[in-house]
């Protein structure tokens, strides 16, 4: 026979199901590409060796191709590092603003590597938010620092649901030679034993760049590939791996490199196309789907590469086809390397009204707002029915940052009090509030 208790809880649990499900509203899904591509020498000055690095064309070949394209993340490779404005600024205003008018952020720039060369990471700051860089290897001065970027998806929700999705962007860009699979080994080791101490549960995470990798089997390659980390374990979405300098006919859709036959002035390396050194690898959770960003099966694409070039220039005769012939030009001037993409997929949670959050949280209805915030932000609740507040943030390696009690509660009154965390570094933090009813931890985006 079933207790009175037992019925009670299995009413409540009834109602609040059909409490929430009446307050969500159903989630929209979104589309992002992601493209990574090698601009060899970008913003460098032209010599009598390499005559035609001129900035300013290749800030029109640039232009073309993502006027044609049109990313929502994008890393670019191999720039001039010194001044570091020319990645931070120029980039923008003389490529990316063409393409859409301020509608690009920048990751921070670094150079603890000290290389003449530096990597960047542009987004769409309608889409997404930045969360910060961190150097994850830079003990090579032959290459620019291995950065990981930390964005997260601009839910119109967020403010509600707090369900943050978070992207992870690894950009890279290896030391290069067929002979310097031992220097490669030791530079994605670095940033590989990084991953593996400090991701430590499933996440977005994404590897791209020039790898310089010459097949699957190189050692750097890999430790990428076979990390016994399962959550910084990647993977290549379109599963074309194997020997790909050996073999280039066996890979004829996906090969990056070489554009060229001939040197057109940039002193880029010339042979046709016959080489796979770019990619875009993804973590188990992205292949999946598991963490709200998935990847869209045969959207990687290589671009410009029609499948009918090996060993040939892009523009050698079958003619290339696969993209108008304006960025076809574009793609063969700018760089011995195209750019290469993937298309994922954005699913937010269903949103909840907050009436149905405050609800489910207790009477109370504890509120931080707003949240992303620049620091500051308001802590407010309906009618109290407790008399002390214990309010403390922590980081993400669960150090206390800040810690307030606030003894001065009224019970039946409303409570609000603003807190400045604007002293604190940009990133992801866990707001704990304790009351002596009810104990709420929230995430909160300092950004």
């Amino acid at each position: 026979m079933i207790s009175l208790q037992r019925l009670c809880n299995t009413m409540v649990a009834f109602l609040l199901f059909i409490f929430f499900h009446s307050n969500a509203q159903s989630s929209q899904t979104d589309t992002l590409k992601i493209m990574t591509y090698n601009t060899l020498n970008y913003g460098f000055s032209s010599s009598s060796s390499c005559p035609a690095l001129i900035t300013a064309n290749k800030h029109g070949y640039l232009r073309t191709i993502l006027r044609y394209e049109n990313p929502d993340i994008l890393g670019l490779l191999k720039m001039d590092a010194s001044p570091s404005s020319f990645s931070k600024t120029k980039v923008i205003q003389h490529v990316l603003d063409s393409v859409c008018l301020g509608c690009y952020g920048h990751s921070d720039f670094t150079n603890l590597s000290g290389y003449s060369k530096e990597n960047m990471l542009y987004f769409k700051t309608s889409k997404l938010g930045y969360l910060g860089t961190i150097t994850i290897y830079s003990a090579d001065p032959n290459i620019s620092d291995i950065n990981l970027h930390r964005l997260y998806y601009k839910d119109s929700n967020l403010s509600i649901n707090h369900d943050t999705i978070f992207i992870n962007i690894v950009l890279v860009h290896d030391k290069s030679g067929i002979n310097n699979a031992s220097v490669r080994e030791t530079e994605i080791g670095g940033a590989m034993n990084w991953l593996n101490a400090n991701v430590t549960s499933p996440g977005n995470y994404i590897f791209m760049g020039d790898f310089n990798t010459q097949s699957s089997t190189e050692a750097c390659f890999q430790a990428m590939i076979n990390s016994s980390n399962v959550n910084a374990r990647f993977y290549d979405p379109p599963n074309q791996l194997g020997d790909w300098a050996l073999n280039p006919i066996a890979f004829s859709n996906y090969l990056t490199e070489n554009t060229r036959i001939t040197d057109p002035g940039d002193c880029g390396a010339t042979g046709g196309m016959d080489l796979r050194f770019d990619h875009i690898l993804c973590t188990q959770p992205i292949m999946q789907g598991t963490k709200a960003v998935e990847y869209i099966s045969g959207s990687f694409n290589v671009i410009g590469n029609d499948g009918n070039h090996t060993t040939l220039a892009l523009t050698d005769l079958p003619t290339n086809t696969s993209v108008p012939p304006s960025v076809l030009n574009a793609l063969y001037y700018m760089s011995n390397h195209l750019p290469v993409s993937i298309m994922v997929s954005v699913t937010p949670p269903p949103t909840i009204s907050t009436a149905a959050i405050n609800f489910a949280f207790s009477k109370n209805g504890l509120v931080v707002s707003p949240n992303p915030t620049t620091g500051l932000f308001n802590i407010s609740t309906g009618n109290t029915n407790f008399n002390e507040l214990a309010i403390s943030v922590m980081d993400m390696q669960g150090k206390e940052v800040f810690r307030e009690i606030d003894k001065t509660l009224l019970r039946g009154t409303i409570y609000n009090k603003q807190i400045n965390l604007e002293g604190l570094a940009r990133g992801i933090y866990y707001i704990r509030l304790n009351t002596s009813v009810e104990s709420k931890i929230q995430k909160i985006i300092i950004q």
